[in-house]
């Protein structure tokens, strides 16, 4: 495989995988929409932190899958570099590579996860009762 298939290859890759990730935070928020009059008290905090987590990993996921195309318009053939290197544009400044969208991304999905896994947890446990 040539570099510029092997570059479009790891573009659709990221994009399935940015797909997923949007998939299960819109599942994940439908899910503390519905259990959200049972949420414990002691738990208050995390429920807005995880809901503004996942709402933002899916901003940046737009960011990322609308940044696609630009990026597979940029694969010439004249250059390796990775595809999270490429993603540039004359109206955003240089910093915003694909790397630095897709890093935030990933980090407020983890950042959701675990508010959820905290969620889930402190809900489980049962109540102390002082004694």
């Amino acid at each position: 495989m040539d570099p510029v298939q092997q570059q479009l290859e790891a573009l659709k890759l990221l994009k399935d995988w940015s797909v997923w990730m949007v998939t299960v935070e819109t599942a994940a928020i439908a899910f503390l929409g519905a259990v959200a009059g049972r949420v414990v008290k002691s738990t208050t905090v995390w429920f807005p932190v995880t809901i503004v987590s996942f709402a933002v990993s899916i901003v940046f996921a737009a960011w990322v899958l609308s940044g696609i195309p630009s990026v597979a318009q940029q694969i010439d053939g004249s250059s390796h570099l990775s595809i999270y290197k490429i993603y540039k544009s004359d109206l955003l400044p240089d910093f915003l590579t694909l790397n630095f969208v897709a890093t935030i991304q990933h980090t407020f999905f983890v950042a959701g996860i675990l508010g959820l896994a905290i969620l889930i947890i402190c809900h489980r446990l049962p109540p102390n009762t002082g004694q």
